[in-house]
């Protein structure tokens, strides 16, 4: 889950790539924002950024179990897409797209945190930062207080990061999901 993040503009913009497989896409639009787009529980997100990668907005697209549109979220829960509803889904997305002119394309932004959501990049795994806040917590062993900061430095090194879209991808540097 994304957690509140350092000061903004002191980290080095994070690259993300499509990650079909995963459901989330990235590039630009015609008007040449950057643009990252993907599922939710019962919607389709558009979250935009700025050229120079900081947050400007983000929109749902609400759909029911069947996939078809609706104007606000459904209550309902859980929340379970019936069977066809998948490929309805996808073609809104697909329109979605056609109608930001979207091309898929490595985008670089900020990291950000969308409020109420576990939609987000930040630059540590949950576990690192639970470690940093309180190292001398009955959490860790002993053996962790030796390996994790050795974990962190090299992660940092790596240049990795972690997208957050409802569970973690752990991102590589040129912006592809090196795990989940």
């Amino acid at each position: 889950m994304p957690r509140k993040k350092g000061k903004p503009g002191k980290l080095p913009l994070r690259r993300l790539q499509s990650a079909e497989e995963y459901g989330f896409f990235a590039g630009k639009t015609r008007e040449g924002g950057q643009l990252l787009l993907g599922k939710d529980l019962c919607s389709i997100v558009a979250i935009r950024f700025d050229a120079r990668g900081k947050l400007i907005s983000f929109e749902d697209r609400f759909f029911d179990r069947q996939g078809n549109p609706i104007p606000e979220m459904s209550e309902e829960r859980p929340f379970i897409l019936e069977p066809g509803a998948g490929e309805r889904v996808e073609k809104l997305m697909d329109e979605w797209k056609r109608e930001q002119g979207f091309r898929e394309k490595t985008i670089a932004v900020e990291e950000f945190s969308l409020p109420g959501r576990s939609i987000g990049v930040e630059e540590l795994a949950s576990h690192h930062v639970d470690f940093l806040e309180d190292p001398e917590s009955d959490e860790w062993t002993d053996e962790d207080r030796v390996e994790i900061p050795r974990e962190i430095a090299a992660w940092r090194k790596r240049g990795s990061f972690v997208l957050y879209w409802n569970e973690d991808y752990y991102m590589d540097r040129d912006g592809s999901v090196g795990s989940s």
